[in-house]
């Protein structure tokens, strides 16, 4: 039931959360000393068109893009060399000999171009299928590895180069 999926996906993706610290959705955030805004001219227009998904189609927020590239997933000493099988602007779908358990927290690199250093962050194991594919929420990007997501992705979307 897509009702049960998404609650297990939000449920994952709290817990997650948590654990790394980050706020939670629908909890109040403890009041810490302002921050300065990061000075941000936004997404790409061209990538905006290209990946937002029609919400009568699909209750994703960015469209899926499938790419096939290597990807390393660690956990504390643990690590986990697996594939990309598509990627989005919030997350990434990786198919791997093992996986780690839903609500793990992981670093992620994403070697989605010869030749080009990796994109690197931190995420959260939200979904396994068939115990060798794990959804990955990507909450961690620093903002310039965003923006070199974002980059990438546009070049593999036809149409938008």
């Amino acid at each position: 039931d897509q009702m049960g999926i998404q609650a297990q996906y939000d449920n994952a993706f709290s817990q997650c959360m948590y654990s790394r610290g980050d706020q939670v959705p629908g909890y109040a955030p403890i009041a810490t000393a302002p921050q300065p805004a990061p000075v941000m001219s936004g997404p790409d227009p061209a990538l905006v068109r290209a990946t937002q998904a029609s919400t009568e189609q699909e209750r994703r927020r960015t469209r899926r893009i499938p790419v096939k590239s290597r990807v390393l997933l660690s956990n504390g000493a643990q690590q986990i060399d697996g594939e990309s099988v598509d990627v989005s602007m919030e997350g990434v779908l990786v198919k791997a000999p093992r996986a780690f358990p839903v609500g793990s927290s992981v670093n992620v690199a994403m070697h989605l171009s010869h030749g080009m250093r990796p994109v690197v962050g931190a995420g959260c194991v939200v979904r396994l299928i068939a115990g060798n594919q794990m959804g990955i929420h990507l909450g961690g990007l620093e903002m310039a590895e965003s923006q070199r997501l974002q980059e990438l992705l546009l070049l593999l979307i036809p149409g938008e180069k």
